[in-house]
């Protein structure tokens, strides 16, 4: 996407259309250095492996053998649901995804177990938000919050 999307951007649109000559702005605003790409994809991958193998270690705890391979497959598609702006950070939208996936797909969990998940999971994104906030707040380093967008122009 980040290496590719800008040249297709050129490819699918004009510049001197209205949506071509804003995707080209934007894209002129990304990184073309091939390290950081690598490195900061590299640790989104991990990032997003921890996440997996928290979610194996929580089913672990609830009594559930979920293979890692279908933990890798399935929480992805709930975190995509849970993101949807359709309630509040996700509640219900991603307890409903681990009923679907881990209770009716394949029984490797009871809907109250996969209810259970979800309001674990939950606890542990809204611990870990709180940490960092605090965090942020005692540092008393405000300086992101002079940062301003320039004004879009239509």
């Amino acid at each position: 996407g980040w290496i590719v999307g800008p040249k297709l951007v050129g490819i699918v649109f004009s510049e001197q259309s209205k949506i071509g000559s804003r995707l080209t702005k934007l894209s002129g605003m990304l990184t073309r250095d091939t390290k950081t790409l690598v490195l900061v994809t590299l640790l989104s991958v991990a990032f997003h492996l921890l996440q997996m193998w928290l979610h194996w270690m929580i089913a672990q705890a609830l009594g559930a053998p979920i293979p890692f391979v279908y933990i890798l497959t399935t929480v992805p598609f709930i975190n995509i649901l849970g993101s949807l702006p359709i309630s509040w950070n996700g509640v219900g939208v991603r307890e409903a995804g681990y009923i679907f996936f881990f209770a009716q797909q394949h029984p490797f969990f009871t809907q109250e177990q996969a209810i259970a998940m979800g309001a674990m999971w939950l606890l542990a994104i809204t611990v870990t938000s709180a940490v960092g906030g605090t965090i942020a707040m005692l540092s008393k380093d405000f300086s992101f919050s002079i940062l301003k967008a320039p004004a879009y122009q239509n």
